[in-house]
């Protein structure tokens, strides 16, 4: 304990002398005792159990990610088994969410109730780091599990009682669905921007966020290759563009403003407007609005990406791959995509 007292504090140690050292020195303990709460527990708790609360904690994790892709948005650090600040901004709504999505999606009780029991076990332990207020913690402790009594009741009425219109699940895009987002947009220029913005986010799985920065010096036609910038992991990144993307690249490349971001607003006519660049907001809108052109409600350029990430895995990328392609930091989502392409392949004998 002496040893992390002096790491974590010993300036503080020194600067303060006298009758305020053991003022100092409860404020780094408690330091100290926040970083390594999760350790701790993981210490005392069998293999299995740990491994359990992480699938529940990844589940957890996978339900936020679907809620946030609603809006064009990723979210970043959902370590929820290893970083007690992921918990910071967890609410006892986004709790209770959690279980209502469960139960629509047909989730076994006793599934649910392991779950909520992890994200309860956790979100307390976070309180316990000063992550989480007190009063949230109480809430999100309030998001009880479901008494196997009344699992019946509860089973006849998934069907009925939703909490939202939300979907919870990605938009799934079928062949005849992508054909018709990649070609079908004639040839004025608000055409041709939205064959390759669709080329862009249904070939290469590319964030709303790295689309609407796109500017014509990031198309390497010459060598094939799009350079494009990560807001997200703050990185640059570079795809050899497929096929498809660099026929739609070159027909947009003759009518695309010269200078800025290529991806701008319209008329009605079709002409591009020039002064008005597509943000993250104007982008997801404009994917929506083509999903319901072919008869799709709540199309978004997150399903895209989604529907990418499954095509590349049915194809057998492996992990390395598939995390430098779409920019992930951490293997999971890659394994969660590899993982359920083997699931339907075995489901189909």
């Amino acid at each position: 304990m002496a040893d992390e007292l002096i790491e974590l504090g010993g300036d503080d140690l020194v600067a303060a002398g006298g009758s305020d050292v053991l003022a100092v020195m409860g404020e780094v303990a408690n330091r100290a005792a926040a970083a390594g709460v999760f350790d701790r527990y993981h210490q005392e708790q069998t293999l299995a159990t740990v491994k359990r609360h992480g699938q529940s904690l990844r589940s957890f994790g996978g339900f936020l990610e679907l809620a946030a892709g609603e809006f064009g948005v990723e979210l970043d650090n959902l370590d929820f088994q290893g970083d007690p600040a992921a918990w910071g901004p967890i609410s006892w709504g986004l709790v209770q969410g959690f279980k209502q999505w469960m139960l629509n999606e047909g989730y076994a009780v006793g599934t649910i109730n392991k779950r909520l029991d992890a994200v309860r076990i956790y979100s307390g332990m976070a309180q316990q780091a000063g992550y989480v207020s007190a009063d949230e913690s109480l809430r999100i402790k309030s998001v009880r599990g479901i008494a196997h009594k009344t699992a019946k009741n509860i089973n006849m009425s998934r069907s009925k009682n939703r909490i939202s219109n939300k979907k919870a699940s990605p938009v799934q895009v079928d062949p005849r669905l992508e054909t018709n987002l990649l070609f079908d947009h004639g040839e004025s220029p608000a055409g041709r921007r939205n064959g390759l913005i669709m080329a862009l986010l249904l070939d290469h799985g590319l964030r709303a966020s790295e689309v609407v920065l796109l500017e014509a010096s990031n198309f390497d036609f010459e060598r094939g290759e799009l350079r494009f910038y990560r807001p997200k992991t703050k990185e640059d990144a570079r795809h050899r563009m497929t096929e498809r993307t660099a026929v739609a690249a070159a027909s947009y490349a003759e009518v695309w403003p010269g200078e800025g971001p290529v991806f701008v607003g319209n008329f009605k006519d079709g002409r591009l407007r020039r002064e008005n660049p597509l943000n993250g907001t104007t982008l997801y809108r404009l994917v929506n609005r083509l999903g319901k052109k072919y008869g799709v409600e709540n199309l978004s350029p997150h399903d895209c990406r989604h529907h990418c990430a499954t095509v590349m895995a049915r194809r057998g990328y492996d992990v390395k791959r598939l995390m430098d392609w779409f920019g992930w930091t951490s293997p999971v989502m890659a394994m969660r995509y590899i993982a359920s392409e083997v699931v339907q392949v075995r489901d189909l004998g």
